[in-house]
């Protein structure tokens, strides 16, 4: 058995490493082939950590068609908070991970998780959690280490097909959206969808010392819609397409004594391809992905060993539309192709392009353990340098008209781009009677320009795994810099563990961290967007554009320079190990302070500024969170063996108590947020930022997960099951005022309360040799198998404009995946 330390636990043959309180949760390559992950996502396999919480939205009924990875929420801290690792190299997006809005005219749909990694191309992941070693920085919430496979000895090729579809799917619906659903124009709604994926890998050695592994995968969805709402006269149907593509390259040598070398390269461009519903000329993509190199050479002194690694990533978040112009007509002979009383919408939102480009060079120096005074040290230090250069850039001017009026008999346009003399049908409103045409009185142009930003950052770390008699203590010290937020951050780690018997069964886990989160490029990328933005004014249909009047928009956001948002965070845990099995008790406490958030000059009582609009907005630190956190695992270290028979199983729960004053950094705090005034909530006065939030907010869970392995001749059998039953969403909504005891009128909150949740997840596998290493294999997959009715979310609706009602959002009811392939 290896000796204790705080940073982790190795354990060799099992197939759900254990949880153990120290802050590591470890996911082996065999258990990623096991159990069922629907995308093939790296976060769909975190479900079983009780430390990661998931989106209210995550596995919408309305969304089965969507490919990209989840939002994960780390111990309460936001979900673009978490440092995301591909081989020891950052792959976050820091471009704009918040904004969700893929019909925005001026922003791109963005996500942490920069690049999506098909499953199949892992090794293994580390989540770390808590007690999270200073060689990390970057991150509020916690660490997610993506390691990709090694070429194997021998020559290997594997290749697999798999499928889901609306046919393998059940749908769960709240009543009125039946028809919504069936009749859907844009992607909030997706009735039917056709996934595939596609996986191929061959590795190997080229000579006793050069190893390469090459891989492709692609995951593809297709999603039929109706181009028009079914009032319009054209019921068409088009396609809207959802595409990742993952090349991989990765090339080891050793044969020098002592040097090992490797190289990876990683390709993983993903292109979600839309329609403006009720517009034709109306198609446009989000593309998103990047590219991702990196040169490791490690080498092995007699008392230490040095690493060091050379990377490279481009990362983007990008809009290509079909035209750079959208105009909303009214029905007209000449405008023919909507419906009268609806209009004729056509048009996109123009090229949009903003590129992260980022070189960074990390070296770490492991020393060898030495003893002093009867105390045994394993000393560590590191340093990370990386420059980045990143933009947002229009490529070409882009044109919205706005303000659309009639045109009085006997008017005759001026030009023809934005007015029409075909008299426009089937509109009621006495402004359109007698009508000659129609013309937009403004024309809102978004000019071509570009918006950059250069920064140089750096981080320093000094730890020692100090032991003494049965204690181990960890104390260590991270820097970090750069030249876009100009502060120097301090983050203190202090970890402890004490072996209770000394016999490294049962530790007992103390801790006191700090942790110091990312500096995100939309600040900076946000401020001056608007400023790009003018206006043509005109009163008639005579005037041309050239002599409209001219109304420049000034930049609406400022940047200042902020405080660099962190949590601290105080962990105390114990773990037991007896016989084959191992258990975890783990309490956490983080205080989230400082946190960006996006205020405007009227709430937060700014005065007004001569450059800028009567209304702009800036960036504050007047975000904060508290978390109590207590999760509890219970495992086996390796596999339980009986007859044939090989079972393994995870058993997880948590309970979380969040409590946060903000959303996102993209949401504007409003007046009770910022000024954290007294509110009504359940019939007590309390604080409003004391408000539960609403999302990444269910206070308990417990989840099971099994493996069971069985092998009968020439067959290997597996059944995987994952079982999670999920504490009721409470949704908050304003219900009015109220007047308290103190007779003053008070904003009344109101919880609506949803059942608790119970869901089931299987893998059945079955693998059969045909030949020396040829086997044939196929999975199938079903979630939910129970095909329960799981509310995930809701949205509030006002009646008669007194009662607020919810409308629910159930999860996916049950659905199939089906793989097939062969390997040798």
């Amino acid at each position: 058995m290896k000796d204790y330390h705080i940073s982790k636990i190795n354990v060799e043959g099992n197939k759900v490493v254990s949880y153990e309180a120290g802050g590591i949760f470890k996911i082996t390559q065999e258990f990623i082939d096991d159990f069922p992950s629907g995308n093939g996502d790296i976060t769909s396999l975190l479900k079983i950590n009780p430390n990661v919480q998931f989106s209210n939205s995550y596995q919408s009924s309305k969304t089965p068609g969507e490919i990209d990875p989840a939002n994960i929420s780390i111990n309460g801290a936001a979900f673009y908070q978490n440092l995301f690792n591909l081989d020891g190299i950052s792959m976050n997006n820091d471009l704009d991970p918040a904004s969700n809005n893929p019909n925005s005219i001026t922003d791109i749909p963005g996500r942490s998780q920069g690049i999506s990694i098909d499953s199949s191309l892992i090794e293994k992941i580390e989540v770390y959690d808590s007690n999270v070693s200073a060689s990390y920085g970057g991150f509020e919430g916690g660490v997610i280490n993506v390691t990709t496979k090694n070429p194997s000895k021998n020559f290997s090729a594997k290749l697999s097909y798999q499928t889901t579809s609306s046919a393998q799917t059940k749908y769960h619906l709240y009543e009125s959206d039946n028809e919504v659903l069936l009749n859907s124009s844009d992607s909030s709604n997706e009735p039917y969808f056709f996934k595939q994926f596609i996986r191929a890998n061959l590795s190997g050695y080229l000579g006793k010392h050069f190893g390469i592994i090459g891989s492709f995968s692609s995951v593809n969805s297709t999603i039929p819609l109706k181009e028009y709402i079914p009032s319009y006269k054209k019921q068409i149907q088009k396609n809207q397409y959802r595409n990742i593509y993952n090349y991989f390259l990765k090339t080891t040598y050793d044969g020098i004594e002592n040097l090992n070398l490797s190289f990876s390269l990683t390709y993983a461009p993903q292109n979600n391809q839309y329609f403006i519903k009720n517009a034709k000329n109306s198609e446009f993509s989000i593309l998103s992905g990047g590219l991702q190199g990196s040169l490791k050479a490690t080498y092995n002194f007699k008392s230490l060993t040095f690493v060091n690694n050379l990377s490279y990533s481009e990362l983007k978040n990008s809009k290509k539309s079909q035209e750079n112009y959208f105009k909303g007509w009214k029905y007209s002979e000449e405008k023919d192709w909507g419906t009268p009383g609806k209009g004729s919408n056509e048009g996109a939102w123009g090229n949009i392009k903003t590129i992260q480009r980022t070189i960074e060079y990390k070296s770490d120096l492991k020393f060898e353990e030495f003893e002093i005074f009867k105390t045994y040290h394993l000393i560590s230090t590191g340093l990370v340098l990386d420059f980045g250069s990143s933009y947002y850039q229009r490529l070409e001017d882009t044109f919205s008209g706005s303000s659309l009026s009639a045109i009085k008999e006997g008017g005759i346009c001026a030009e023809k781009q934005y007015c029409s003399n075909s008299p426009v049908q089937g509109e009621k409103s006495s402004i359109w009677k007698n009508n000659a045409g129609q013309y937009f009185k403004w024309l809102n142009v978004y000019k071509a320009g570009k918006i950059n930003l250069d920064n140089f950052g750096y981080g320093f770390y000094l730890q020692d795994d100090l032991r003494i008699w049965r204690l181990s203590f960890r104390p260590g010290l991270r820097i970090s810099g750069d030249t876009y937020m100009k502060k120097i951050t301090l983050a203190p780690r202090v970890a402890l563990a004490f072996d209770v018997f000394g016999n490294k069964n049962t530790n007992i886990i103390v801790g006191i961290n700090r942790y110091y989160g990312r500096n995100l490029l939309a600040y900076r990328l946000y401020d001056g967007r608007t400023a790009l933005q003018s206006t043509y004014k005109r009163t008639n249909e005579k005037t041309t554009w050239d002599k409209a009047i001219i109304s420049q928009q000034k930049n609406n956001t400022q940047f200042n320079r902020l405080k660099i948002p962190y949590n601290d965070e105080f962990v105390v845990g114990i773990t037991q190990r007896f016989w084959q099995f191992e258990g975890n008790l783990k309490y956490i406490h983080r205080n989230g302070k400082d946190e960006i958030t996006k205020v405007s000059s009227k709430i937060a009582s700014l005065p007004k500024d001569p450059d800028y609009t009567t209304l702009y907005y800036t960036y504050t630190n007047d975000g904060k969170s508290v978390s109590d956190i207590i999760t509890l695992s219970f495992s086996t270290i390796k596999p339980i063996e009986f007859f044939n028979i090989k079972q393994s199983f995870l058993f997880g729960a948590d309970y979380s108590n969040i409590k946060k004053n903000y959303n996102d950094y993209a949401s504007s705090l409003n007046s009770n947020a910022f000024n954290d005034v007294d509110v009504i909530f359940d019939g007590k006065i309390i604080k409003y930022n004391s408000l539960p939030p609403n999302d990444f907010n269910k206070p308990y869970s417990l989840t099971f997960t099994t493996i069971s392995q069985i092998k009968i001749s020439t067959f290997d059998l597996t059944w995987t099951n994952f079982f999670a039953y999920k504490s009721g969403y409470k949704s908050i909504a304003i219900n009015g005022v109220q007047t308290s005891s103190k007779g003053e009128e008070l904003d009344n909150y109101q919880t609506f309360d949803f059942p608790n949740t119970f869901n089931w997840d299987a893998r059945i596998g079955l693998k059969k040799n045909l030949w020396g290493k040829n086997m044939v294999f196929i999975y199938l997959d079903i979630f939910n198998v129970f095909d329960n009715l799981n509310i995930i979310s809701a949205k509030t609706e006002t009646i008669k404009k007194k009662n607020t009602a919810l409308i629910p959002t159930y999860q996916t009811g049950r659905s199939f995946y089906i793989q097939v392939g062969y390997e040798f």
